[in-house]
């Protein structure tokens, strides 16, 4: 999952401690969308996020899977790989899995630019729309 993510709201996102669990959307070549939990570590945050797909949810309610998985995640994310942080880890993935498993459908985006401009402006008696980020 090398692809950047669209997050949604702040309700979405939970830190505790080490890290933080965002929620978003990753989209396939295919342009099919799925929702994934995203791991980051709360400081000193890696480009890459540590991500749970919504298909590979039911796997986190093995022990030994969410075990490897967060021990691969702290190694990703340069962190000392202890079994204390990997624990850590492992609860706040199976803390989240309820989260992802009932996400809501993707909201719509706006295209800003074909919807209203922000302001407005006249320059020699011609208006000239203007857009924010554009």
């Amino acid at each position: 999952m090398n692809q950047r993510h669209e997050l949604t709201q702040d309700r979405y996102t939970h830190t505790s401690g080490e890290f933080t669990r965002m929620y978003g959307w990753h989209t396939d070549d295919e342009g099919r969308e799925e929702p994934v939990m995203l791991l980051y570590r709360s400081r000193f945050r890696t480009e890459v996020p540590f991500g749970v797909p919504l298909r590979a949810a039911y796997r986190f309610t093995e022990a030994g899977h969410v075990m490897r998985c967060a021990f691969a995640a702290l190694d990703h994310f340069g962190m000392l790989v202890t079994k204390d942080s990997a624990v850590k880890l492992a609860t706040m993935i199976q803390d989240g899995l309820h989260d992802l498993i009932h996400m809501p459908p993707k909201p719509k985006t706006v295209d800003r630019k074909r919807d209203e401009p922000d302001a407005v402006i006249t320059v020699n008696g011609v208006d000239k729309p203007i857009y924010r980020n554009h």
